[in-house]
């Protein structure tokens, strides 16, 4: 496989694989474990900068500077927004500083005779963010607008339970399946070339604590992977974990790491002794604090009005297992279910258990794999 920017792979002695099963099968060949799979993302560019040493700037000024980054290097720029924390303050970015965006776009999706409504997509769209897209388009924002239904891009599953050699989901959801997809559809056919650059949010700062604070690092997992896949001939461009700029992910760290130093005795550890700080009411008011800092960080909940709270209403499983996007929406009416439900029953088989998260992926899952920890200082 080629390595290229904003693109994860998995490495298994020293071979490359762009497909989690593939790699971990490499693994079981050769009677290696779980902790001989490796997970990557931009460690070639990554690895230029000291993730201990805070940025000067400003996060504002580096989302400014990101957005400009963009701006000035495609010719079309379209934005997936979903109405959330991260796509809001890209959104926000461009607009309140008057830089370009071309296309706005809102995805929904369901299965063939079922109630758009029960996908939580749709939920968050038309609650959250048509409402609020209408809104800037009436104050003179100037992009066009496309809400599209990209339920059919799961067509790629076809009629071959093979399907999860070659299509990179590692959760094996239809989230994971189809999402990088959603600016396939004939709506965008007139944008499709290396010049239209598809901006995604994905995603906030993982910051992780050991030894009561004395250290601190940032790593990531491999279980938002195929949000970043490319899928047609536009290039998916994370706005946050870029090649491009690995000082505005550095600074968010170290913004959320200078906060919850103070508020140790509040976060949850895990396993190993190690504490996360990755929950969205954690990090959301520290790293957007231009649209959110006037949220609490120490709440146990996001406001009503925010989609991940209403995310939290209609999702139905564990968001690491195959059910935690899919069955929320009726797929089992879907024409693809049966090949979808096919492949993960053939991963299930093939799969030892020392490579999953239960007795069965449907559990929870494959086991996460984790990108080398940056360093964020004591």
């Amino acid at each position: 496989m080629t390595l290229s920017k904003n693109r994860g792979y998995w490495r298994v002695n020293g071979e490359c694989f762009d497909n989690k099963v593939k790699a971990i099968l490499a693994a079981q060949h050769q009677g290696l474990g779980f902790d001989d799979v490796s997970y990557h993302y931009n460690d070639e560019w990554y690895d230029q900068h000291d993730w201990s040493v805070e940025p000067k700037e400003t996060l504002d000024e580096l989302y400014l500077k990101r957005a400009q980054q963009l701006r000035e290097k495609y010719k079309t720029l379209i934005l997936r927004y979903s109405g959330g924390a991260d796509s809001l303050n890209i959104l926000r970015t461009f607009v309140d500083n008057n830089i370009k965006l071309d296309i706005v776009t809102m995805n929904e999706w369901h299965a063939p005779g079922t109630d758009p409504w029960l996908s939580i997509a749709n939920v968050e769209k038309n609650l959250i963010a048509k409402p609020f897209v209408e809104d800037l388009v009436k104050k003179g924002a100037n992009f066009k607008v496309i809400v599209n239904d990209f339920s059919p891009t799961i067509s790629v599953l076809g009629s071959d339970p093979g399907w999860i050699f070659d299509i990179d989901a590692p959760r094996f959801n239809c989230i994971d399946i189809t999402a990088h997809r959603a600016c396939t559809t004939e709506e965008f056919e007139e944008w499709n070339d290396p010049s239209t650059a598809v901006i995604v949010g994905v995603d906030k700062p993982k910051v992780w604590v050991r030894n009561g604070g004395k250290i601190w690092y940032f790593s990531q997992n491999d279980t938002l992977h195929s949000m970043h896949n490319r899928a047609d001939h536009m290039i998916p461009e994370p706005f946050y974990w870029s090649a491009d700029l690995p000082e505005l992910v550095i600074k968010q760290c170290h913004v959320v790491k200078n906060y919850w130093r103070h508020h140790l005795d509040k976060v949850d550890i895990t396993e190993n002794d190690k504490q996360s700080i990755q929950k969205k009411t954690q990090v959301i008011p520290l790293i957007y604090p231009k649209y959110y800092g006037h949220l609490d960080p120490h709440a146990s909940e996001l406001p009503y009005w925010d989609h991940d709270d209403i995310n939290s209403q209609y999702r139905n499983g564990n968001h690491q297992s195959p059910r935690g996007y899919g069955w929320d929406w009726e797929f089992h009416k879907s024409p693809y279910f049966k090949v979808w439900k096919d492949g993960i029953d053939l991963a299930d088989r093939i799969i030892h258990r020392r490579f999953k998260t239960k007795d069965t992926i449907w559990e929870n899952g494959l086991l996460v794999c984790r990108t080398k920890p940056r360093w964020l200082g004591k």
